[in-house]
């Protein structure tokens, strides 16, 4: 249940037990996933300025690669061909600095995603086994299910329910 989950992240983002580090990637991206997710748009894009604009002021390199995906896949699920293209440029050219293999995982399925939405199954296919293969390579399990949930969540934003949500259901 997204709504829950959004109610408990609000919760523990509030507990004076968490550290400020986590605390901070929690506020800036976490928050945003789950905004996203739970389709809340103007607020994920009012926080995805807000977070995109202290992640660049205090310079947290390690952060500007997963804000560059969020902004895609904010974009993704307001169909804005138009963003969609701007933001897929940008990413590309900053993953070049950030040779990460999550996130050039990441990058692959949200390629993936923008396939879904131009209607090309096939060509999303090999960008999903594309990013899974190198989330293998990188031994981050937990990113598999993160994107195999991903995937999911879009194919049933966009109305597909084929193969490729058989083959995910299944799979997760």
């Amino acid at each position: 249940d997204k709504m829950k989950c959004l109610d408990y992240f609000t919760c523990a983002l509030s507990a004076e037990e968490i550290p400020e580090y986590y605390r901070l990637e929690m506020k800036l991206l976490n928050h945003l996933s789950l905004l996203i997710y739970t389709k809340k748009l103007d607020e994920a894009a009012t926080l995805l300025h807000q977070s995109k604009k202290e992640i660049y002021e205090k310079n947290i390199e390690g952060f500007i690669p997963l804000i560059l995906l969020s902004e895609l896949c904010l974009a993704l699920l307001q169909k804005d061909f138009q963003e969609i293209e701007v933001r897929m440029e940008e990413t590309k050219k900053n993953l070049v600095n950030y040779p990460y293999l999550r996130e050039n995982a990441n990058f692959s399925i949200v390629k993936g995603i923008y396939c879904l939405l131009k209607k090309n199954e096939s060509k999303a296919k090999d960008y999903f086994d594309e990013g899974f293969q190198l989330l293998q390579e990188a031994k981050f399990i937990p990113g598999v299910l993160i994107n195999i949930n991903m995937i999911l969540f879009y194919l049933d934003e966009f109305g597909m329910n084929g193969r490729l949500q058989t083959y995910y259901q299944e799979l997760k």
